[in-house]
């Protein structure tokens, strides 16, 4: 509840964004670079689950990579694009051969359909496209290709989109009926977003222009009048999240111009600014938790 811990840091929008090309990340994830937790003995992050379980989660190799290739960009030292290029290489060698990374979703979400996620995915292909130009290694760019592929499979097929009337919804949780987490959808974007950046291809735009009119149109279904929801299943954002989905509409406003994310970032700012709207947010999602508690969470 109190938003402070590892997976929890600020994440503003990022500092190096360059709308025009793959560079920085398009959210500050250099805090995500210092890692906290246990590693395995090439020193890729393994999570501690609350039952004392210990897996490898595929979400936090990507951001501590897109974190550690921003703190490259920054300072240019060469501890940190060689520990970027090793996460990178981790994930390519842990595709399995559908193009997805398996995620802990039957201990931590058992409700839904598969252990893939679109956000895994579209930040599988971020990491993998900014390390393919710095090795020349072409596995890293099947790699991403694979990955798109397999991220844009529908739901009922096993993969990790649901196209509904010309909508087009990227699952961070693959559910049915769908739950459409919000930051999930906008981080898989994210990795679209590079994968047209970097192919050119007419039918990559036409998706990711799709997931844009879905998301606008969308966005109000996320507001609570007062705050915002982190699903459609009516959970209500914490404060991190909350703060988090400002953070990812500035973000998309500066890759789009589109002045829907301008209104709804400034109206959900307003919100957080409020106490009123803030006690009122943070005693929902305490009663939310008491009354439908997780039976296992990632420690670290």
């Amino acid at each position: 509840m109190s938003g402070k811990s590892y997976f929890h840091v600020p994440q503003p929008p990022g500092e190096f964004i360059d709308p025009k090309n793959i560079n920085g990340y398009y959210n500050d994830l250099r805090k995500k670079a210092a890692w906290e937790g246990t590693s395995d003995e090439e020193g890729i992050p393994v999570n501690v689950l609350s039952n004392g379980d210990i897996v490898y989660f595929p979400i936090t190799v990507a951001q501590m990579a897109l974190g550690t290739y921003d703190l490259w960009l920054e300072t240019k030292e060469h501890e940190y694009m060689s520990k970027f290029l090793k996460l990178g290489e981790w994930l390519k060698s842990n595709q399995d051969d559908t193009g997805g990374w398996v995620n802990p979703w039957n201990y931590t979400r058992p409700g839904t359909l598969s252990n893939y996620s679109a956000m895994a995915q579209g930040e599988g292909i971020s990491v993998l496209l900014r390390a393919y130009p710095e090795t020349g290694d072409a596995s890293m760019k099947h790699a991403a290709d694979k990955a798109f592929q397999f991220m844009m499979t529908p739901v009922e097929n096993g993969g990790c989109t649901y196209y509904r009337n010309g909508d087009l919804y990227l699952e961070e949780y693959p559910e049915n009926p769908r739950s459409t987490v919000l930051n999930g959808f906008i981080f898989a974007l994210f990795g679209i977003y590079d994968y047209m950046l970097f192919t050119g291809k007419e039918d990559v735009q036409t998706i990711f222009h799709n997931c844009i009119s879905t998301i606008e149109i969308g966005l109000e279904q996320y507001d609570t009048g007062y705050w915002t929801y982190y699903d459609l299943c009516g959970t209500i954002a914490s404060p991190f999240y909350h703060s988090l989905h400002i953070s990812l509409l500035d973000s998309l406003y500066v890759l789009t111009g589109s002045e829907t994310f301008k209104s709804f970032s400034a109206r959900w700012a307003s919100y957080e600014k409020n106490l009123a709207c803030k006690t009122r947010a943070i005693i929902t999602k305490m009663s939310q938790k008491l009354k439908s508690p997780a039976q296992v969470t990632i420690k670290i």
